[in-house]
């Protein structure tokens, strides 16, 4: 039979796939953990805007009133 394989290349391609595939699995976990990461970051960084912006505002009317 041409291209046939043995079992236990059959097993080693096998397991080298289940390798590979653990690691892609690993690596999605990793960039989920970093893009929920990056999500806190950014709203954190609109909050902090936001403050600021009613800070400025805040001071703008007070200083109008004076």
């Amino acid at each position: 039979m041409a291209g046939a394989v043995g079992p236990a290349a059959a097993t080693s391609a096998l397991e080298g796939a289940a390798a590979q595939s653990t690691a892609l699995t690993l690596e999605g976990v990793k960039l989920q953990g970093v893009f929920q990461a990056n999500q806190a970051i950014s709203s954190a960084a609109t909050q902090v805007t936001n403050s600021v912006k009613t800070a400025c505002e805040g001071a703008e009317k007070a200083s109008q009133k004076g």
